[in-house]
């Protein structure tokens, strides 16, 4: 859970006031980490403005995973995992989370 700008300087203000951590802590309902935390994110940016997360970076490049597969139909799971160099069952999760069609299995 992220907690306001606003928020976040009311804490940092409370403790300033003259109130103990643990009360602070208590008053606001947060950990004693998180005020530390807030307290290090003020000291070192001057700023307490949350941080923005992004998307993480995926080994499996969705678009260059749908032309392989197009220029490859027949190409099993586990050819398309050494081409990524990551697991079958991660090429499997990367296909149905885009909707691609299931590859075929290889039969010995």
């Amino acid at each position: 859970m992220t907690y306001s700008k606003d928020f976040r300087e009311a804490t940092l203000a409370y403790k300033q006031k003259g109130h103990t951590i643990k009360q602070t802590c208590e008053t606001f309902n947060i950990t004693n980490k998180t005020y530390h935390n807030w307290l290090t994110q003020k000291q070192k940016t001057g700023s307490l403005t949350p941080k923005k997360h992004g998307p993480r970076k995926r080994k499996i490049d969705p678009q260059k995973l749908k032309t392989y597969t197009e220029q490859h139909p027949d190409a099993c799971l586990k050819e398309i995992a050494q081409q990524f160099n990551c697991k079958a069952s991660s090429v499997y999760n990367a296909l149905v989370k885009h909707k691609l069609t299931r590859k075929k299995s290889i039969h010995l």
